[in-house]
């Protein structure tokens, strides 16, 4: 056994003694690494030192067995409470090395994921406009509830068509794909449409409009019928017969 004086050292002995399967040394080893870490970890909780306290189980130094890993988890309900932001949660959260197996580093509970979702749920509760409520969504844990909660407040908050646009394009830039908030935007969608289709006064407009219109449905009817009114060229005209909502009659103007 060789003489140990530090945590690398005792690490060190600890891997080698478990590759060539010695039980008796590893053991050995195991306690003088705990012996050297657990200060670290006393240091940690004695401060109330947030990100020291979630560093010592990724520096790769915490032993995987032992007082100091006992003392360590049995203080995580505390630090754990000491998290007071949905960014500060997502940071910790990314020191992992295995987000989606966090569990393993930490317990079986899934603390800091729970923590980060409520937080997150009480920024969202709180936000009242687009922006902070995008600022809340880009905070949240996207697996989980408070952001599902979010993208739906931000459907609400959706005045116009191109804020309805704007959020399908940050859904799809975050691969968000769910079905309350597929019925929430469709609906929104259609009301927004409804009241601006008469306004709009271009082609490049009116055919985006088209395209977020529900399929099959009257909007759709609606917002073609406008399109049609657009045309001022015979090119213009056969463009939105061949996209003609289906099992539409359409009768094209002589231009």
């Amino acid at each position: 056994m060789p003489k140990i004086t530090n945590v690398e050292e005792a690490r060190e002995a600890y891997n080698r003694f478990y590759q060539v399967k010695d039980s008796e040394k590893r053991n050995l080893s195991l306690q003088e690494w705990n012996r050297f870490y657990l200060p670290r970890v006393q240091k940690a909780i004695q401060d109330k030192d947030l990100g020291a306290f979630f560093g010592i189980f990724t520096s790769g130094y915490m032993p995987p067995a032992g007082e100091a890993r006992d003392i360590a988890r049995a203080s995580m309900d505390l630090f754990v409470s000491m998290i007071s932001t949905p960014e500060q949660a997502r940071d910790i959260y990314k020191m992992f090395p295995y987000n989606d197996d966090l569990d393993h580093w930490v317990g079986h509970d899934g603390k800091i994921t729970e923590r980060w979702d409520q937080l997150s749920f009480l920024e969202i509760e709180r936000a009242s406009s687009i922006a902070e409520i995008k600022t809340a969504a880009d905070n949240a844990f996207r697996k989980r509830k408070s952001f599902i909660m979010g993208m739906l407040k931000w459907v609400e908050a959706c005045q116009t068509v191109g804020e309805i646009n704007k959020l399908l394009d940050y859904a799809k830039g975050k691969g968000f794909n769910n079905s309350l908030f597929s019925e929430a935007i469709r609906k929104r969608a259609d009301s927004l449409l409804l009241s601006e289709t008469p306004k709009v006064i271009d082609i490049k407009t009116i055919k985006s409009h088209y395209c977020l219109a529900s399929r099959g449905s009257a909007i759709e009817i609606f917002v073609f019928e406008k399109w049609l009114d657009l045309c001022t060229t015979p090119e213009e005209a056969n463009e939105a017969f061949i996209s003609s909502p289906k099992g539409k009659v359409v009768c094209q103007r002589g231009l």
